[in-house]
């Protein structure tokens, strides 16, 4: 009987832990473009915008704002050349 239990419950799938995914990147996108506008857009200087972000907008730490930021390199660049090409 306990063979039979044990096999049952590994048909059963665990809940995923932590964030969806696919909401991560919406707010990693969102952040992104947060960070562009403060710093670039309205010239604020990079410490009263990480903080701006991490208090007011994101409730995530300003270390893990620069983390974001630097894997998300890429969609920073595309901001900055679109505004180049302008």
């Amino acid at each position: 009987m306990k063979a039979e239990s044990s096999i049952h419950f590994e048909f059963i799938k665990k809940p995923q832990r932590g964030r969806s995914k696919e909401l991560l990147i919406i707010r990693n996108e969102k952040l992104i473009k947060r960070f562009y506008q403060k710093f670039e857009v309205e010239r604020k200087r990079l410490d009263d915008v990480l903080k701006e972000l991490s208090i007011e907008e994101f409730w995530i730490s300003p270390a893990r704002i620069m983390e974001i930021i630097q894997e998300n390199q890429e969609q920073l660049d595309r901001l900055y050349s679109k505004t180049d090409q302008s």
